[in-house]
């Protein structure tokens, strides 16, 4: 047996046509909601769903309690769960609200990312956007400089077991925007480095150079992942869009020159240029990463909302 953990395929597609009755039960259940309060309800009942008898992990800790306490959800754990295959432990109360059930429960396989995302988008701690499509790559690089990232989430009931979300099954791509977006909110000052990251993007958008590096379908599949997907530390981001461009021109003279020009679209110090040029190179240092660091920390508080 295979430990079970978080992955792309979270739910098979039978999953999802097993429960199909169920799924049509709850969506006239939810149907009065707000959408945040769907994305909650959706999101708990389909992650235990998978595994009705041994959803349940133990207790943690009420670290979000604080910060949430004003907002209650509209229904309890019974009100969900009502008719369904769902096993209540006697652990636990059943009239508990799903505010305080993402604050205090466990559920197997579910990353402790996606329990913050979905309380703190109920007090817009997080600012996310609910959407039933999914955006473009430049089209996420525009919320994420705005200070925003998006959920997917949709109740097309239906479609959820025969299509894929980018290789992710339906619940397994909005937990995979949950945890992204703890990612970007949970360090004010992790947030803000990617935002300066985001910046220089904005920046060398209208490179020419750019343009037709973008004209190579590999560039421009790694290129959208670096801008849209790969929510990393600014510095990683860095080394891997300049390890992305010297394997696409494999010339080191001329991917140096489209750096260079990347760099000065940018207003920056001559410590903060030098820094960003010897990216990837023998001659960069941990001085040289703090550069770095404090750099999209600065351009990215430029952005913040």
């Amino acid at each position: 047996m295979h430990k079970d953990r978080y992955r792309k395929i979270y739910c098979d597609e039978e999953f999802y046509k097993q429960n199909q009755k169920i799924f049509k039960l709850l969506k006239t259940r939810l149907a009065h909601l707000s959408i945040v309060e769907k994305v909650q309800a959706w999101v708990i009942a389909l992650s235990c769903l998978r595994r009705p008898i041994d959803w349940y992990g133990g207790k943690r800790k009420n670290i979000f309690l604080n910060e949430t306490s004003t907002f209650k959800h509209s229904l309890s754990l019974t009100q969900l769960f009502q008719d369904t295959p769902v096993h209540i432990p006697t652990k636990l109360n059943p009239e508990m609200n799903l505010i305080d059930f993402i604050n205090m429960v466990k559920i197997k396989a579910f990353p402790e990312s996606c329990n913050r995302s979905l309380c703190f988008i109920a007090n817009h701690y997080y600012p996310l956007i609910i959407s039933d499509t999914i955006p473009t790559p430049a089209e996420l690089l525009q919320i994420q400089i705005s200070g925003k990232r998006i959920i997917t989430f949709n109740e097309n009931i239906c479609n959820w077991g025969a299509q894929l979300f980018s290789g992710r099954d339906f619940l397994g791509f909005v937990m995979h925007d949950l945890i992204h977006a703890d990612h970007f909110f949970f360090k004010t000052e992790h947030r803000d480095g990617q935002l300066g990251f985001f910046r220089f993007i904005q920046n060398i958008l209208p490179d020419e150079g750019l343009g037709v590096l973008l004209l190579s379908e590999k560039f421009k599949t790694g290129f959208e992942y670096i801008i849209s997907d790969m929510n990393s530390h600014p510095l990683h981001l860095f080394q891997t869009l300049m390890a992305l461009l010297f394997s696409e021109v494999k010339d080191d003279i001329r991917s140096q020159q489209h750096w260079k020009n990347w760099i000065a679209q940018t207003r920056l110090t001559d410590e903060e240029s030098s820094a960003l040029g010897n990216i990837n190179s023998p001659g960069f240092d941990n001085n040289s990463a703090r550069i770095i660091e404090i750099l999209c920390i600065r351009l990215g508080k430029q952005i913040s909302i």
